[in-house]
């Protein structure tokens, strides 16, 4: 078992198998439980922005979340494209801006 350095808070600990340290893992899966269970109550789509605001959870977090799919299923959850600020529900790029990033333009 080496140590990390936490992604979040940048103190040293022993490597638990995630890149944040105990605390922060813990301030996280509470933020995450949060979000959840306002999705679950809503039942509506609902963007990013609006669910940082409403959660007061931090937008970073939320969009890490995104970006690694945790949105998947039934909730409805909804970002922009990087490239053109179209609405998404998975990834960073929409359909088109991907497929033009492929083909190289």
């Amino acid at each position: 078992m080496g140590t990390k350095v936490c992604s979040k808070c940048g103190k040293l600990f022993f490597s638990n198998g995630n890149n944040l340290c105990l605390q922060c893992l813990e301030v996280y899966q509470k933020e995450e439980d949060l979000v959840f269970d306002y999705l679950r109550k809503r039942k509506a789509e609902i963007t990013i922005e609006q669910l940082s605001k409403e959660t007061e959870v931090p937008l970073d977090m939320l969009m890490d979340m995104f970006y690694h799919d945790r949105f998947i299923g039934d909730y409805v959850v909804t970002s922009q494209c990087e490239v053109c600020g179209e609405r998404i529900r998975q990834g960073k790029l929409c359909k088109k801006c991907a497929s033009k990033l492929c083909s190289g333009y």
